[in-house]
């Protein structure tokens, strides 16, 4: 018998740093704020939280002038050109439709290569 595999869904997405669904920056390719996804399997309620920088290259180019950083190794960043809420959760879904597998480990383990999970670095 053929077993499907399960699938991710990006079921929330919020901050503590603006309103998400109000937001309007001061300059629309400038800004950049950690944002909290939920994402679970498709077929259930459960969910694990993945934290993702989203920004824009303007940002980061301030973020490197003014920390006087001269280079940046970098995960769990979503750069974006503007602030579009929409095209945020559509990116963030169009990756996650990738992330198939048996088990949710293994899906987990897919996201965790573009995200920081909950649970990275938990062991029992």
């Amino acid at each position: 018998m053929f077993k499907s595999k399960l699938k991710a869904k990006l079921k929330h997405i919020h901050t503590w740093d603006v309103d998400l669904d109000t937001f309007k920056p001061k300059a629309e390719e400038f800004f950049g704020f950690w944002v909290e996804a939920e994402i679970g399997p498709r077929n259930d309620n459960s969910k694990e939280i993945y934290q993702l920088l989203i920004c824009t290259p303007d940002w980061i180019k301030n973020e490197l002038l003014t920390t006087q950083t001269p280079s940046l190794l970098v995960r769990a960043m979503l750069i974006v050109s503007k602030y579009d809420l929409t095209e945020i959760e559509k990116t963030i879904q169009n990756y996650l439709d990738k992330c198939t597998g048996e088990n949710w480990d293994e899906i987990s383990e897919k996201i965790n290569r573009v995200a920081i999970s909950e649970f990275e670095g938990y062991k029992e």
